[in-house]
């Protein structure tokens, strides 16, 4: 299972579990996830979360960014990417981290931080988690109770053996090496510095091999160790998300009404349906009122949701307008661009 979770200044953050295969995220009240003012309405939309998921910018005027970058076109995202919104000025509005659900898990991996000063002095802190936060408020792993420290001031992320800091929209920022960083990828002896707080970075991958060129080598080597384990969680974990959307596909079926199509079935046989004028779609409709990918089927334990993709003739379920997502039920007429089919279940 996947999540967002959402940083701000002060005490407590947001977490949204990504249940659906796209989920929309915007100001508006009908969105997945609604966030605040400086996004658009309809701002991104995250898809293929039952697979290799990836963020598609809708055409905003300040735009997605991600990792720092500003896409253009679908882009995928990965556990630790941080997905930003940000004002006309070009200050962060908002600030998401994408993560996997096991990022929180107890992990071994090469880093710690050593502290060079105040009450950190000399302390030695393992990296044990693919994912902390460092802050003033209680919940974080490193809290440091400090005015000059925001609540959830920056967060660590480890993944595929390096190490990066990334700073939450913090109010004194956060420095590597006296750069103010947004995200940044940590190598041994960075130092770190929060507010008056300093912490040097120790990877003992160089610390037991000097030298660069054999820190190439021990590298590969040894992040193939660290990263073993965690391979083998994500695939367990991506095998029963499989499972789970294969259980929960019913026996269903669409069964057209308007003229050329009545009478016509067309079997409703993935946990996942896509329809629209375009060939790609798992149901093809040849009719000029319909978009290239109109609707979206999907199919959950306990009930079925339609979609509607931005459609220019809209999405209807017994002549109401879908508006984002509505669930459908046996019997239902459903209405595509101006194409109408009956939806029976069994």
């Amino acid at each position: 299972m996947w999540k967002i979770v959402q940083y701000f200044e002060g005490p407590g953050n947001k977490e949204f579990i990504l249940e659906n295969d796209i989920v929309s995220v915007g100001s508006g009240k009908n969105q997945d996830i609604v966030v605040g003012k400086s996004a658009e309405k309809e701002h991104f939309e995250i898809r293929g979360l039952n697979g290799k998921p990836y963020i598609i910018d809708l055409g905003t005027e300040n735009g997605t960014i991600i990792n720092n970058k500003k896409i253009k076109k679908k882009t995928y995202i990965k556990d630790g990417d941080t997905i930003e919104i940000k004002d006309e000025d070009n200050k962060i509005e908002l600030n998401l981290i994408y993560e996997e659900s096991n990022l929180q898990e107890e992990i071994n991996t090469p880093f710690s931080l050593v502290g060079l000063n105040e009450k950190y002095k000399d302390v030695n802190i393992d990296i044990k988690w693919g994912y902390f936060l460092l802050g003033s408020h209680p919940d974080c792993k490193i809290n440091i109770d400090d005015k000059g420290v925001s609540a959830h001031h920056c967060c660590f992320v480890y993944k595929r053996g390096y190490l990066y800091l990334i700073d939450l929209i913090s109010t004194n920022g956060t420095y590597v090496n006296s750069e103010d960083i947004e995200r940044k990828k940590l190598k041994n002896n960075d130092t770190i510095k929060i507010d008056k707080y300093r912490f040097k970075v120790s990877d003992e991958r160089v610390s037991k091999h000097q030298g660069t060129e054999i820190h190439r080598a021990i590298n590969d080597e040894d992040l193939a160790d660290f990263t073993k384990n965690k391979s083998k969680k994500k695939k367990e974990n991506k095998k029963e998300r499989k499972t789970q959307i294969f259980k929960s596909v019913k026996k269903a079926k669409l069964v057209g009404l308007t003229d050329h199509f009545a009478g016509k079935t067309f079997n409703l046989e993935s946990a996942i349906v896509r329809i629209g004028r375009a060939g790609e779609n798992d149901i093809a409709i040849n009719d000029l009122t319909v978009s290239d990918t109109n609707t979206v089927i999907e199919f959950h334990p306990n009930k079925t949701i339609v979609k509607d993709i931005k459609s220019t003739n809209g999405t209807y379920i017994n002549d109401k307008k879908v508006r984002n997502k509505k669930e459908i039920e046996n019997g239902d007429v459903l209405k595509i661009g101006g194409v109408e089919f009956r939806f029976i279940e069994g």
